[in-house]
């Protein structure tokens, strides 16, 4: 499963059943864009930025543990992406995000200038923030929830220009406020193992990506990487706390249901998806595709139509 959001292409791979429908909300101001994402299910998502926006990414509830570039985010941890950042996550169970992104040349004037504060913001850098007081936090969350319940219950305020303004100087405050209160305790490279791993993970979605359409397994990537199995387990491990064997599965059940959605029963069987993306045990496909999306291959097969 793949979506856009403003500034940045990411892919989520489903781990477990959705408890509860996943949405969208996207507000764009003058200075930022907020987007507020509500995960229904456990997820592993990857993005890549944009190449001209810097981002602040926000996990709004604590109910499930997220693991997000090999850092375990907790209540006051967030994470900063400078421009074409790498963002590789997996979320533990239904997780709602925020993400705010501003033009990078316009982040100092309007967010950390005079600030006791040194962002990475060189090209593909990521950092791991945390705030010293938990109100800074829940300050920035409050307005993030007012703004988009508020977009949700009456868009037409949206056309009001001084209201959008009004929305946008209070994101704005509220970032301010936290970042003057925030500490820098690791960088996205911390020593030479985790920049050694983190460009596993890497090329590994890189892989991944440009052959999207083959069923791919881990040999292929430690063969492509040349690097052993046992260091790539490690690398999955510690960013995504899965094994790359039971990734690279997901992935291709995420496949399958594409190919499900976008067939004709008329002219395809869930035998005939199932086997191209190397499931050959028919019944243990049906039986933990179902597990994962709560129908069956026949039912999504039918269900498009």
């Amino acid at each position: 499963m793949s979506e856009h959001i403003n500034h940045a292409d990411i892919e989520l791979i489903q781990l477990k059943q959705s408890k509860s429908p996943s949405s969208l909300t996207v507000v764009n101001f003058d200075l930022l864009d907020l987007q507020v994402g509500d995960y229904g299910a456990s997820y592993i998502s990857n993005a890549t930025t944009d190449t001209n926006m810097s981002g602040l990414m926000f996990k709004m509830n604590m109910d499930n543990q997220t693991i997000c570039n090999g850092y375990d985010i907790d209540r006051k941890d967030f994470m900063f992406y400078g421009k074409n950042s790498e963002h590789i996550a997996i979320h533990n169970g239904p997780c709602k995000w925020a993400y705010i992104t501003i033009k990078s040349d316009r982040l100092e004037d309007s967010l950390i200038d005079g600030l006791d504060i040194d962002l990475d913001t060189r090209l593909g850098k990521s950092t791991y923030l945390q705030s010293q007081k938990q109100l800074y936090l829940d300050s920035l969350y409050r307005s993030i929830k007012e703004v988009t319940e508020l977009t949700q219950t009456n868009p037409e305020i949206l056309k009001d220009s001084n209201i959008l303004k009004g929305m946008e100087l209070s994101l704005i405050n509220s970032q301010a406020l936290l970042l003057a209160n925030t500490s820098i305790t690791r960088t996205g490279s911390k020593d030479s193992t985790k920049k050694s791993h983190e460009l596993i993970v890497k090329e590994s979605i890189d892989f991944l990506e440009a052959n999207s359409y083959e069923p791919l397994h881990v040999l292929d990537l430690c063969n492509v990487l040349n690097v052993k199995l046992r260091t790539l387990y490690y690398a999955f491990r510690e960013f995504y706390g899965i094994s790359p064997i039971r990734f690279l599965r997901l992935m291709r059940y995420a496949k399958a249901r594409r190919d499900l959605i976008d067939s004709d029963p008329r002219k395809t069987s869930v035998s005939d998806i199932a086997a191209k993306w190397h499931f050959w045990h028919f019944g243990r496909f049906s039986v933990e595709y179902k597990s994962l999306y709560g129908e069956s291959p026949s039912e999504t097969l039918q269900k498009y139509v």
